[in-house]
């Protein structure tokens, strides 16, 4: 996913972006992604770089990635 990706769309107040926009985003600039290999990827991986809402429908970045 691009760094773009991110930048156009708008963070809620818990700083979450829906995912279901940044799947649109990322296969309309060319990449081929669903909301489910969001979600496996945000759960897969050792470090929680990401957090998906209660919900499942938002994901924010839960920690800084120095």
């Amino acid at each position: 996913m691009s760094r773009t990706s991110f930048e156009r769309q708008e963070l809620d107040h818990g700083n979450y972006l829906n995912v279901q926009e940044l799947v649109k985003n990322a296969n309309g600039s060319g990449k081929t992604i669903t909301q489910e290999q969001v979600r496996q990827v945000v759960t897969s991986l050792e470090q929680r770089i990401f957090s998906l809402s209660d919900d499942r429908t938002r994901i924010r970045v839960s920690r800084e990635t120095r």
